[in-house]
């Protein structure tokens, strides 16, 4: 297993554009194991390594402490472990210039990758890298927007909290750098009341928009409701027209039918002869008493006639007489 690190750095120090950079303690780690896993030939600390040694069979574990597009070099390092790995894995043991030379492409500028194989206080041209000095000659000095610290203030004070101090952090292991207590005290001063005022502003007004809001809303609702009715009354009252009309027919229906299944026995038995007697047959009187009906007809139509009543289910005990 081999285990490499390189720094953040930072460049373009005063004048020396591209050319001028320092290491910070900030560091990312690669650790190479033969655990056979796939591996990312796109990543860039992968290409930097197969430029002295096949990445094939190796496994790569990165631990990335430096933030990337921040200016501090996270690409050159990233770059720097690669091939310091590559040339462990391949025996060889370059210097800084033949690393340079090697990852320069993949950077684009020499300042920041030179100081990341380098250390320190770095100058470099013309594939040349230089180490002038192992600590930056001054003070680092944070500048932060006074802004930002009034924002941070008004928002606390919006919270109802007040801020015992605010620091900035550092990504090594160096001390968090506090700001001056009379430029926070000032702040916060300025922000307290102007963010109550705000905060009470804000709720009274919600308030009155709520009281003033909500009977309006429920009148409008009522008054929409009341358009929906007026509208839908004259449909109902024609459904209910409609509904009563074919009522009153089914009634009528209903009667014709009972009418029609229950008629009286005097009904039932002209409507029965009427199917039975034989067309063309001559009738002189018909009287009904009880069950018995005579029939008188003309010969020979008396006959036919009492012949078709015998066949009859309708009729029985058909007794004919003849007058001659």
């Amino acid at each position: 297993m081999i285990h490499v690190r390189a720094p953040a750095t930072t460049a373009n120090l005063g004048a020396g554009f591209d050319c001028a950079g320092a290491a910070l303690d900030l560091w990312n780690e690669l650790e190479l194991s033969e655990d056979g896993g796939d591996v990312d030939a796109g990543h860039l600390a992968v290409r930097a390594f197969a430029r002295l040694a096949s990445p094939d069979g190796f496994g790569f574990t990165f631990t990335e402490r430096i933030p990337r597009a921040r200016g501090l070099g996270s690409s050159a390092a990233t770059i720097a472990l690669g091939l310091v790995a590559g040339a462990e894995v391949a025996g060889r043991s370059p210097d800084a210039e033949e690393l340079l030379a090697l990852g320069l492409d993949l950077e684009g500028h020499p300042d920041n990758l030179a100081a990341a194989l380098a250390g320190g206080v770095c100058l470099t041209w013309e594939g040349r890298v230089v180490r002038i000095a192992d600590d930056a000659p001054g003070v680092p000095i944070a500048v932060v927007p006074r802004e930002i610290v009034a924002d941070i203030c008004r928002e606390l004070a919006m919270a109802g909290l007040r801020a015992g101090g605010i620091a900035l952090m550092t990504g090594g292991h160096t001390d968090p750098i506090f700001l001056p207590p009379t430029v926070l005290t000032g702040l916060q001063e300025a922000a307290q009341p102007k963010g109550n005022r705000l905060l009470l502003a804000a709720i009274g007004g919600l308030a009155v928009v709520a009281a003033i809001s909500w009977p309006m809303a429920q009148q409008a609702r009522l008054s929409s409701i009341e358009s929906e009715l007026a509208l839908l009354k004259p449909q109902a009252e024609a459904a209910l027209r409609a509904r009563e009309q074919q009522q009153r027919e089914a009634e009528r229906a209903a009667s014709v039918s009972t009418l029609a299944t229950g008629r009286l026995p005097l009904i039932r038995a002209l409507d029965t002869l009427s199917r039975e007697i034989p067309d063309g047959s001559w009738l002189l009187s018909l009287s009904i008493s009880g069950r018995d009906v005579v029939l008188d007809g003309l010969s020979p139509s008396a006959a036919t006639i009492a012949q078709a009543l015998e066949r009859s289910r309708a009729f029985s005990a058909i007794d004919f007489r003849s007058r001659t």
